[in-house]
């Protein structure tokens, strides 16, 4: 089939053909680019929270075990679960980090919880509107689809064997570049589901971790550290004070002479 054909059917795909007759169409999942549409009066808006609270010694494991349970009683999704133990001066103190998706509905409900477990050290919360790329998928969506059924109706139509090859062959990379669409705009939607939740619970370090009692050979230390210094001060100053001495008898003899 010749391109003039082609543009007088109107198939306004973006594609080239080879020698062999065969369609070649790249196909690229879509990423939806960040924007804003003021003329949208549904917005769709995605949270972003990290949060850090610091616990008394000895209560650590017990705010650990509450706030496992307000994950569970909220039907969260717990995506990452780590916990480090940190040493300062023989003096060990831990570390939980969680990450989170919880239903929006229950975000504002799973965060006042979390945020009675002990000290609030850090809190950030970070909303994204995403409602242009979520239009614009939808858009595209809508378009492809409309081609979609343009291309089958124009394949049962009275066709030669090779332009119904052809179309077969759009027909299909359209139905796989759909396909791609359709999950961009799941994730989309996902993302305004669910919100995100970054949770650090920490063991308050003891207020004598880093305090340590002098030993006995560093007392020695620095008592051979300071008597050093004394004796680089007195030979640094003993000729210093011979010379001033010899000068004050020289000047006094002189003086008692005139006399």
């Amino acid at each position: 089939i010749s391109m003039p054909l082609l543009e007088q059917r109107n198939l306004d795909y973006d594609t080239t053909i080879s020698e062999a007759g065969y369609v070649k169409s790249p196909i690229y999942p879509p990423y939806p680019s960040d924007g804003f549409a003021p003329d949208v009066d549904e917005r769709s808006i995605t949270v972003t929270t990290s949060l850090v609270t610091e616990v008394k010694r000895g209560a650590y494991e017990k705010a650990k075990s509450q706030a496992r349970n307000i994950f569970v009683s909220a039907d969260a999704f717990l995506l990452n679960d780590q916990e480090n133990t940190y040493e300062s001066n023989r003096k060990q103190y831990k570390e939980a980090s969680f990450q989170i998706k919880v239903e929006s509905s229950k975000y504002k409900s799973v965060i006042d919880q979390l945020k009675q477990i002990g000290e609030i050290n850090s809190f950030t919360e970070n909303a994204y509107d995403i409602t242009q790329p979520k239009v614009t998928t939808k858009t595209e969506l809508e378009a492809e689809k409309l081609k979609l059924d343009r291309y089958r109706t124009m394949f049962e139509q009275d066709t030669t064997v090779e332009e119904k090859l052809q179309l077969s062959d759009r027909i299909f990379e359209l139905e796989r570049r759909i396909f791609y669409v359709e999950q961009a705009l799941s994730c989309i939607e996902q993302q305004v589901v669910y919100s995100t939740i970054y949770f650090t619970l920490r063991e308050k370090r003891s207020e004598y971790a880093d305090v340590v009692f002098v030993t006995l050979g560093d007392l020695v230390s620095r008592f051979v550290t300071s008597v050093n210094t004394l004796l680089k001060y007195i030979v640094f100053f003993i000729p210093w004070i011979v010379v001033i001495g010899l000068i004050k008898i020289l000047f006094f003899r002189k003086k008692n002479g005139r006399n």
